[in-house]
């Protein structure tokens, strides 16, 4: 079973920016995408040990 790792606040605020941009109509999809790569980075910079599992785009979704 995966570490769940708590939300931080940058992360939130990222989630937030991306939710306002798609009900802009921006594409979900790719949205997810970006997103689930910039909070994936973010922990990578962290130095939090991470799997395929973390903040992917299926759970950006």
């Amino acid at each position: 079973m995966a570490l769940r790792i708590s939300w931080g606040r940058y992360e939130v605020a990222l989630l937030f920016d991306t939710y306002k941009r798609i009900t802009k109509g921006s594409d979900i999809n790719e949205e997810a995408a970006k997103l689930s790569q910039a909070l994936r980075g973010l922990a990578i910079r962290k130095g939090i040990s991470i799997d395929e599992t973390y903040r992917n785009v299926n759970g950006m979704n």
